[in-house]
């Protein structure tokens, strides 16, 4: 199996796969043009605000966190009740991860240092976990007693599973996983421009679940609907895979002018959000990205913006 060392940065995505079977939900997205000749990867420039990062409350499926960029120094951690749409600031700064909320109500990610935090929900107890400067994707166990995070800059990749006040009590060499999911009893989930795989955090064990033959290209993120379904997306749309039958299902057609990244999943609500990017193009080598937060349901189907107030 390969593994790459895969760093996401937070606003530039390009997402590739390859098609599996039975779509069933179309965007009725267009493919962006080309430019003709020579040239290097058109600019888009995100429109301001910049939401992305969305990870519901364990314990509360009417909470999210999310993050949201006024400018590329400026990020803050937020989080907004769905049905009230009180919004509360949490924490102001660099963050470089998408943030994971425990059933413990600590909310774990990177910030510009490359070293992984936690804080609680209401926005007190900031706590560094990390002191390497290469540890990135955070993510906790399901229980919300471990975390995993990706060591980087190592060949091979390094998963580092610690305690919650940032012990190392194990490595997984090969397992490095950048913004995984670890809400499966026994499992962690993972996607790179390759392939969705598992990792075992006791016997170290990894398996391809889904292989990207074709189209290849950075991953959009996975997330547990239950012990056996990962759902997953990549420029052409979004999937679940049966870890055990292998059984892969299209359920929403994107393109690279609407990319859906960073799921997460509420047990509770059965509802799924995903960050969208919208690009538009100006001219040849010019265009907008838009990011916004979609709620809908674990099959991809009744999809609605969620109104973030200002």
């Amino acid at each position: 199996m390969k593994k790459h060392n895969i760093f996401l940065f937070t606003f530039l995505l390009i997402l590739c796969c390859g098609c599996t079977k039975d779509k069933i939900n179309s965007s009725g997205c267009t493919e962006l043009e080309k430019p003709s000749g020579i040239h290097f990867e058109i600019f888009y420039e995100n429109k301001l605000p910049y939401y992305y990062y969305p990870c519901f409350n364990p314990n509360n499926s009417s909470e999210i966190v999310f993050i949201r960029a006024d400018g590329l120094d400026t990020t803050r951690l937020f989080k907004i009740d769905l049905i009230t749409k009180e919004k509360v600031e949490i924490f102001k700064g660099f963050i470089n991860s998408r943030p994971r909320w425990s059933k413990k109500d600590w909310i774990i990610f990177g910030l510009q240092d490359f070293n992984v935090y936690k804080i609680k929900s209401n926005g007190d107890s900031l706590t560094q976990l990390t002191v390497s400067g290469n540890s990135f994707g955070p993510e906790w166990n399901k229980e919300g007693d471990l975390f995993i995070y990706e060591e980087g800059y190592t060949s091979p990749v390094r998963g580092i599973v610690c305690e919650t006040d940032g012990t190392v009590i194990d490595t997984i060499v090969g397992g490095g996983a950048y913004s995984p999911s670890w809400q499966h009893d026994s499992l962690i989930a993972h996607s790179n421009p390759l392939e969705v795989f598992t990792i075992n955090p006791i016997t170290h064990e990894i398996k391809t679940v889904f292989e990207v033959i074709d189209d290849r290209g950075n991953s959009g993120g996975v997330e547990w609907i239950d012990n056996e379904t990962i759902i997953w997306s990549y420029q052409k749309g979004i999937f679940t895979t049966n870890i055990n039958t292998k059984e892969t299902i299209y359920l929403k057609e994107s393109c690279d002018a609407k990319l859906y990244v960073f799921p997460t999943y509420s047990p509770q609500s059965g509802k799924i959000i995903y960050q969208r990017i919208d690009k538009y193009q100006r001219g040849e080598d010019a265009g907008k990205a838009i990011s916004k937060l979609y709620i809908m349901n674990s099959d991809a189907t009744g999809e609605e913006e969620i109104e973030i107030p200002e």
